[in-house]
């Protein structure tokens, strides 16, 4: 993302709608104006958004950008990788959905993806308002690869992967920063406490979230759940389902 000088009349209004605090104020030329740290920004898009939309900021009811100085440079690989996990409205070519994983546990009554003896994992880094870099995701693939974790092979951050059954990702996109990201893979019910002990051991610079998700038993509850109060987890029931129409 870029912002252009000649408009920029250095309000500071868009200061606010940068997730990562990659917006900031400096004189060039003798004249304010607003600056995108583009280490920090991870092309998500949302100043612009934002100011396509003419929303105001509600305490100080003005505009994003009154003068329309965003604008979208090219972006080519690896930075392109930014935008690409890092917002959320675009189709992604391995998935082709919105977002940063696959449909996973949204569909499964549908794809029976994850079955009866089985346990879905998607560990989210980055969100909320953090981001993180890649670099820091692959500490996590390759202890997940230590211990025998099979990625899903639609997951757009598998495909960035030089080796799945190692967890290492390309060289040339270790330091590319995006909003977040999503690690995906299935294993059995009887690792669940293998895997969960890993990744609590895993030192990160950054925020990350742990999702499980399995069928659900005769009374209703995930069948996982028992296996993550075994090895001294505590869960928070929030999950998504969504019931598909089933083709017939």
């Amino acid at each position: 993302m870029k912002i252009d000088p000649d408009k920029c009349t250095g309000c500071g209004n868009c200061i606010y709608y940068c997730p990562m605090d990659a917006i900031y104020i400096e004189k060039l030329n003798n004249k304010k104006v607003a600056i995108i740290n583009d280490d920090e920004c991870v092309e998500c898009g949302l100043c612009l958004r934002m100011m396509n939309l003419d929303v105001k900021i509600p305490i100080l009811k003005r505009e994003v950008c009154p003068t329309k100085a965003f604008y979208q440079n090219d972006l080519t690989y690896p930075r392109i990788l930014r935008q690409t996990f890092s917002d959320p409205t675009l189709i992604k070519e391995a998935t082709e959905v919105a977002g940063r994983g696959t449909e996973e546990v949204k569909t499964n009554n549908v794809t029976h993806r994850v079955k009866g003896d089985e346990v879905g994992f998607n560990i989210e880094l980055g969100r909320p308002g953090t981001g993180t870099r890649l670099s820091e995701i692959e500490k996590v693939t390759v202890s997940l690869a230590g211990i025998g974790v099979e990625f899903e092979p639609n997951n757009p951050l598998t495909s960035l992967m030089t080796d799945t059954k190692r967890g290492l990702l390309r060289d040339e996109v270790k330091n590319e920063k995006v909003l977040s990201a999503i690690i995906e893979f299935k294993t059995t019910l009887n690792k669940v406490g293998d895997i969960l002990n890993t990744i609590s051991k895993v030192k990160v610079n950054t925020v990350f979230v742990i999702g499980v998700y399995s069928v659900c038993d005769n009374d209703g509850f995930p069948l996982v759940q028992k296996y993550v109060k075994e090895n001294g987890f505590e869960t928070s029931f929030n999950g998504k389902v969504n019931f598909g129409l089933v083709p017939t």
